[in-house]
């Protein structure tokens, strides 16, 4: 993640990290990235739940996604 930042000159709060596991998670947080969860992967609802608490950002569809990202 921070190779990424690095080489594209982008300041933390101009990137986001958008994974379905909690390691992508855990890398954004270390590199103060915001976190979106990849939630149409989950079918496990412990997991589902977990990271719907952790992430900034939570989203059950590609197409929600993508109307976050399009809005922004």
């Amino acid at each position: 993640m921070k190779e990424i930042l690095n080489r594209f000159k982008l300041q933390e709060t101009e990137a986001l990290m958008l994974d379905d596991l909690k390691p992508g998670l855990e890398m954004a947080r270390s590199c103060n990235v915001d976190f979106a969860a990849a939630g149409w992967s989950h079918s496990i609802s412990e997991i589902k739940e977990q990271m719907k608490l952790e992430s900034k950002y939570y989203f059950e569809t590609v197409e929600q996604f993508n109307q976050f990202i399009l809005c922004k």
